[in-house]
């Protein structure tokens, strides 16, 4: 048997093709020729490494993110014995790593769970799972407390999903595990090098906005002009950067210095002020476009980093009863309040036009370039690179027809309940839920098609669709028509419309967070048995080598 394959007997074709290529990736850096010992791990981090901008750590003092400082505080407690200790340091490599690249903190509590009871360790697994912190507690052992970041890697949450339920299914089987070996397999998906390149996942950021502003603001060239032009700019100044750090000796570390002391308000308030200022300079002064087509381009721009996914898994974590749903909601709701202001007064600073705010105009072009166009091509690929899923043909032409077609379904069934329904149906916040099963469906069947993650499809479908736009173009209106509220003596209606449209925002993002999570978690109710069957269908045709003797058929 040769060392990359995963497995003796392979008895699904998904699973051959996925295990081939989880081995081939877990082999590039040195895979598991040579499995490390206890010694030889001691100075090893717990969580993740830096990987683009997914950093983990646990606290200020190096130390306290080793593996040899959480064994030394095993040290004065007899009740676990070493291997129970190896046990306990995968399970937070595990929770970890699902937490760095993008999993619900419900959905990481619950593998973490799993796996306790897969290793029938002692007592209950004590766990909480906040906002920056997770924090554990085995039976009568220390209580660790780890401090993380979330961010994108859905091919990574895949192979982490796969390698819980191969050790789930063999203990289920009562086999032996070599918990160093899964320590050091967990370890190299983590810090193996992402399937994407930096300079592809560049060209894919870029992309990305350019694509928006026709396939879902439906612009015209001069908004794409205009899109393109402020990327252009941004890339401009992080490549004057990169020449300057090369040219002037000091200036990299004085800039490093400098970035991280705006880091906390790059993208809440930097970044939207510029995109407003530059939005009014080109394509008002420049470019002569029409104020109700400019928000294409700055929502193009910011709809990137707008905290969609906040909200929603926020919601969905509140329904699944994590505290830190609460906390997410909240975090969602001041960063979309923090870059309205920001880009407000960024266009002020540029024009004395008043700035639009409401939904762009389209722009003229033909249905074959726009949503349905060839614009929707580069778009797809552009999200599915940023958000990191499998670089495999099948996987990206299998993923862009399922957010397509999801898509499509969402816009044909806001034509049709209306007219199918009266009352309620005619409001986006019921026609959402609707929208969301379908597209858990649809995600669903393409994981259990190809074997790629339904995040894979859901994320950006999440993304695209923009749940917290009108709330933001909301809170911009009611900026735009402060002045007027303050010199009147009387409210006006326009003045009162105002009022309501400004507080309608608040209302629409809250609105937004349950609709989409009620309609994601209703329907992966009922796919999430299918999908943990075809898990468990997989981990058990992989049928891993666990056994020390046998090393060299692992991987």
């Amino acid at each position: 048997m040769k060392n990359a394959t995963l497995f003796r007997r392979p008895t699904l074709a998904i699973a051959k093709a996925r295990n081939e290529d989880l081995g081939r990736a877990l082999n590039k850096d040195g895979g598991l020729s040579s499995i490390l010992t206890r010694e030889e791990r001691e100075d090893l981090p717990v969580g993740p490494e830096s990987n683009f901008s997914l950093a983990m750590g646990a606290g200020s003092n190096v130390k306290t993110r080793t593996e040899g400082a959480l064994r030394l505080q095993y040290t004065t407690c007899p009740a676990f014995s070493d291997e129970q200790v190896d046990q306990i340091i995968f399970i937070l490599k595990a929770g970890l790593g699902l937490f760095a690249f993008g999993s619900p903190t419900h959905i990481i509590a619950g593998e973490m769970t799993r796996l306790h009871e897969a290793f029938d360790l002692p007592g209950t697994l004590m766990l909480d799972i906040g906002y920056t912190a997770i924090i554990v507690n085995v039976y009568c052992g220390p209580t660790h407390i780890l401090h993380h970041t979330q961010g994108f890697g859905l091919n990574k949450t895949n192979d982490i999903h796969h390698v819980i339920e191969c050790v789930v299914d063999a203990k289920t089987k009562a086999q032996d595990i070599d918990m160093l070996r899964m320590l050091q397999a967990v370890d190299n998906l983590v810090n193996r090098a992402n399937d994407f390149s930096h300079w592809e996942w560049q060209l894919a950021f870029y992309v990305f906005p350019m694509a928006l502003s026709i396939a879902v603001f439906s612009g015209s060239w001069l908004t794409l002009a205009t899109t393109a032009s402020i990327c252009a700019i941004r890339l401009a100044f992080s490549l004057c950067i990169k020449a300057l750090g090369h040219c002037c000796d000091g200036f990299s570390e004085f800039y490093e210095r400098f970035e991280s002391r705006i880091r906390a308000i790059h993208v809440t308030i930097l970044l939207p002020f510029w995109t407003g200022l530059l939005t009014a300079l080109i394509g008002e002064k420049i470019f002569n476009m029409e104020l109700s087509m400019l928000p294409g381009v700055y929502l193009a721009i910011m709809l990137f980093y707008l905290p969609a996914l906040e909200l929603i898994n926020g919601g969905s974590e509140m329904i699944n009863g994590m505290h830190v749903g609460v906390t997410r909601l909240f975090m969602g709701i001041l960063e979309t309040m923090y870059m309205g202001c920001s880009l407000f007064l960024g266009w002020t600073c540029a024009t004395s036009s008043p700035m639009p705010t409401s939904w762009p105009s389209p722009g003229g072009l033909p249905w074959w370039l726009t949503d349905n166009g060839l614009f929707a091509i580069p778009l797809l690929a552009a999200s599915m690179i940023l958000f990191g899923v499998q670089k495999k043909a099948s996987s990206f032409v299998a993923g862009m027809v399922a957010i397509k077609c999801t898509l499509l379904a969402g816009d044909i069934l806001a034509e049709l309940l209306p007219m199918a329904f009266w009352g309620s149906m005619q409001y986006p916040f019921f026609q959402t839920p609707i929208s969301m099963i379908i597209a858990c469906a649809v995600a669903s069947t393409c994981d259990l098609l190809i074997g790629e993650t339904y995040q894979a499809v859901l994320i950006p479908i999440l993304v695209i669709r923009a749940p917290n736009v009108p709330a933001l173009l909301s809170l911009m209106s009611g900026l735009q028509s402060l002045h007027q509220l303050e010199a009147e003596d009387e409210l006006s209606n326009d003045a009162v419309k105002a009022l309501i449209k400004t507080s309608y925002g608040l209302f629409t993002l809250l609105m937004n967070a349950a609709s989409f999570s009620i309609g994601i978690q209703v329907s992966m109710a009922f796919w999430q048995p299918f999908l943990k069957a075809k898990w468990a269908r997989r981990a058990a045709a992989a049928g891993l080598s666990w056994t020390k003797s046998d090393r060299k058929t692992f991987f």
